[in-house]
């Protein structure tokens, strides 16, 4: 079962409200990375956070009391969705073979080889691996 932040997080990349991007949280052209979507979510939900543009670098940063991030998640959003601090976490494919962090699959990328298959995974995929995800982190939690 997933708790209610995690289930808005789900929800907000299957709402087709988000237009995919890479390379940052978020873009100045209106596009998203998952992981801002999950930044996003948080600030809709709770009233903390906020966006501040860079136009000259074509993106924006997501501050909170005590961070500013624009290629991961800050702790505090990761905390709001149970994930214990990860910033950027690990998802897996549902028959298990594929595993990289959630931005490698948002972006396609194989960045230091975090996703060696350079599969690209678009939001509903995403939003997949992540309620993977959050029911074996609850699972966990429950134990």
């Amino acid at each position: 079962m997933l708790t209610e932040p995690q289930q808005l997080f789900i929800n907000a990349l299957k709402s087709g409200e988000f237009e995919q991007g890479e390379g940052t949280l978020r873009r100045i052209d209106g596009t998203w990375c998952c992981l801002g979507v999950a930044c996003e979510t948080y600030r809709l939900a709770t009233g903390k956070g906020k966006w501040e543009e860079y136009s000259t670098i074509g993106r924006y940063d997501f501050i909170t009391d005590d961070e500013r991030d624009n290629g991961v998640m800050p702790y505090v959003v990761s905390h709001w969705l149970g994930l214990g601090g990860s910033q950027n976490p690990d998802l897996t494919s549902e028959d298990g073979s594929l595993r990289a962090s959630a931005s490698a699959f948002n972006d396609g990328s194989n960045i230091d080889d975090d996703n060696p298959y350079n599969v690209k995974w678009n939001f509903e995929q995403i939003a997949d691996g992540f309620r993977r995800l959050f029911e074996e982190e609850n699972e966990e939690a429950e134990d």
